[in-house]
C-alpha cells in the first residue's frame, strides 16, 4: 500500500475545508495561517513520535 495516499488525501481534504471557509467568510486567510501552523505541529509531533 502506498503510504503517502492518506497525507494526500488529508491535504486535499484540508485544503478543501480552508478554502470553502475563506469563501464564506467564516474565517480570514491570516486566520487560517495560524490554525495551519497550529495543526502543521500537532501532525509534525504526532508523525515522528515513538512506535512500538
Amino acid at each position: 500500500m502506498n503510504t503517502d495516499l492518506p497525507d494526500m488525501f488529508a491535504f486535499v481534504v484540508t485544503m478543501a475545508a480552508c478554502m470553502t471557509l475563506i469563501l464564506v467568510g467564516h474565517a480570514t486567510p491570516a486566520a487560517l495561517t495560524e490554525y495551519a501552523a497550529a495543526v502543521t505541529g500537532v501532525y509534525t509531533a504526532w508523525h515522528n513520535r515513538p512506535r512500538q
